[in-house]
């Protein structure tokens, strides 16, 4: 939890109206509301919030209000509620006189339903990537995967955001509220493919070669591999062109299934269960290794 750093600054009486008459910087801003540049940095970039105008210099502009807000939200740092349950997807959520909490919309249901291996930690991390694909915040993505990596333990990684990433995106698709932009989305599956590759180690033998039967399918196959490899089995990601080697082939996409390659797959899987293929949400669990693999 992110708390106040600095003691409150009380204006002087001369200079008492300025609140009302101009913007500030964030040194002034810092001040008169009791948190520390830095701490107003680190809530922009991992919440959302606050978000205050920018000057022609780049410089960040903090109105009145947001300044009276900013004080509010020391108050309750400080009165010890935690930062996360404050702001929620870029706004402030202040406290109902019943103290009851506000109602999330919710709709990633089935990437909720996920396997999720790690503690509290992890699932408020997990909740955060959820809250930001449901409410279309491509930025915040990019930045919790990247947070993720130096946040979470290596073997937390797959269920708590590279998994959830991929199979939300599929989600969306699928109840008809995809996240805006191709350039979003192809940035999000790149993000979850790079990571991937680095979490997997080279291997020179490979049980399982796995095959995107679509480019945009590229980062569920390597999400494949991770997942087969807590399992000890030896994954590969192949391509059309590549010569044919040993090992079972597993087909994986979640779009429209044709081509010669789906005759010779051992299995068809998808971010999510359908008639024609195989959810991943059976690779993620580790409680039992599939029996259709």
């Amino acid at each position: 939890m992110l708390e106040a750093a600095t003691a409150p600054w009380s204006l002087p009486s001369s200079s008492s109206s300025c609140l009302t008459d101009k913007h500030l910087n964030i040194n002034e801003a810092s001040k008169a509301c009791g948190l520390s540049p830095s701490v107003l940095r680190i809530w922009e970039l991992r919440y959302g919030w606050p978000n205050p105008k920018r000057k022609a210099n780049g410089y960040r502009s903090y109105s009145p209000h947001l300044v009276e807000d900013l004080k509010r939200m020391a108050e309750l740092v400080n009165e010890g509620t935690p930062i996360r349950h404050l702001i929620l997807d870029g706004l402030p959520q202040w406290p109902r006189s019943d103290s009851a909490p506000e109602p999330v919309q919710r709709q990633l249901d089935y990437t909720r339903s996920l396997p999720c291996s790690g503690g509290p930690s992890e699932r408020d991390f997990r909740d955060e990537l959820l809250r930001s694909l449901e409410t279309h915040r491509s930025g915040t993505i990019l930045e919790i995967l990247q947070r993720a990596a130096w946040q979470l333990r290596q073997k937390d990684e797959l269920d708590t955001v590279l998994a959830p990433a991929i199979v939300g995106l599929a989600e969306l698709q699928d109840i008809a509220r995809p996240l805006p932009g191709n350039h979003s989305r192809s940035s999000i599956r790149h993000a979850v493919e790079g990571r991937c590759r680095q979490l997997l180690r080279s291997m020179d033998t490979h049980t399982y070669r796995v095959l995107p039967l679509h480019p945009e399918d590229t980062a569920l196959a390597w999400i494949t591999c991770l997942a087969l490899a807590r399992h000890q089995c030896q994954a590969v990601v192949c391509q059309h062109r590549q010569p044919d080697p040993k090992g079972t082939l597993l087909v994986v996409s979640d779009g429209i299934l044709s081509g010669a390659s789906l005759h010779h797959a051992h299995a068809i899987i998808g971010s999510i269960e359908a008639d024609d293929r195989r959810g991943i949400g059976d690779i993620l669990s580790t409680e039992a290794f599939p029996s259709w693999l």
